[in-house]
């Protein structure tokens, strides 16, 4: 999350200026979809991907990472491909 949060937050305010663009027109139900929109993008970049991710991924600790036993056997390690061993 340390390295694409920038790149997400960039888009989600790209995003939302594009459907901020919305509340220019004339008709007033677009209006109030691009506001409503814009305000769920950029709620949803703030608070949900800033406070509550990381509080539920706290919470879960490692349930996050489970997997079924025969997904956990596909899994590759790092390790052995730095190694060449997967190769």
């Amino acid at each position: 999350m340390r390295h694409s949060a920038p790149l997400i937050t960039a888009a989600a305010g790209i995003l939302a200026l594009s459907f901020l663009s919305y509340a220019t027109g004339g008709v007033v139900f677009l209006k109030e979809l691009g506001v409503g929109t814009a305000l769920t993008i950029l709620v949803d970049a703030t608070l949900i991907r800033v406070v509550l991710l990381p509080v539920t991924m706290r919470l879960a600790g490692r349930a996050n990472w489970w997997a079924p036993n025969r997904l956990r056997r596909l899994r590759v390690r790092e390790g052995d491909v730095l190694r060449g061993e997967y190769v």
